[in-house]
């Protein structure tokens, strides 16, 4: 009688044909480094994020100056060809020497319809007085404002690390299976 009650070659005391276990661990230890990349870059990205954070902090202990606002316009093309960025450039003095600069933060580029990035710039009429807030440590690098609104990076830094830790949590314990060789089936 045929294995099973099916005729063929494998009968009742033949053994089962190997299975081979080859290539289920290893389409898991892919899988696995996959998944350590992606939780190692989002870790990477939360530290990213939490550095902005302590930069921004230190921002409001910036010396300031006055400055005088020379360019204020609006340019095409920062994400698409219809979409329009202001461009704001002012001149400020620091420590005796002149400097020119073009941040108005140091949150991300503002990137609109032509007509709000014209309101904005509207904000700033060249000839117009401002005060600057220069970094001691590189003078050239200024900004008018030193609010941003940092609910964004908080929250994204914030989840990058949880999604980090929980994948790191989740797989380094399968690969060390995966890699003992104890997930394999014997036949």
């Amino acid at each position: 009688m045929a294995w099973g009650g099916m005729a063929g070659p494998y009968t009742r005391n033949s053994p089962m044909p190997a299975q081979k276990t080859q290539r289920p661990r290893f389409v898991l230890l892919i899988a696995a480094v996959g998944m350590i990349a992606m939780s190692l870059g989002a870790c990477l990205f939360s530290a990213g994020a939490f550095l902005e954070l302590l930069k921004l902090s230190r921002v409001a202990n910036w010396p300031t100056v006055e400055g005088t606002i020379t360019t204020s316009s609006t340019r095409p093309g920062c994400k698409t060809a219809t979409d329009f960025s202001p461009l704001l450039e002012y001149r400020y003095i620091f420590d005796g020497v002149t400097h020119l600069g073009n941040r108005h933060d140091l949150g991300m580029a503002i990137c609109d319809t032509e007509a709000n990035a014209g309101k904005w710039a509207l904000q700033y009429p060249v000839g117009s007085h401002v005060t600057v807030h220069v970094d001691p440590s590189r003078p050239a690098e200024a900004v008018l404002e030193t609010a941003v609104d940092t609910g964004a990076l908080w929250f994204m830094g914030t989840a990058a690390l949880l999604i980090g830790s929980t994948g790191l949590y989740w797989v380094l314990p399968r690969l060390r299976v995966i890699l003992r060789g104890r997930g394999s089936r014997s036949g």
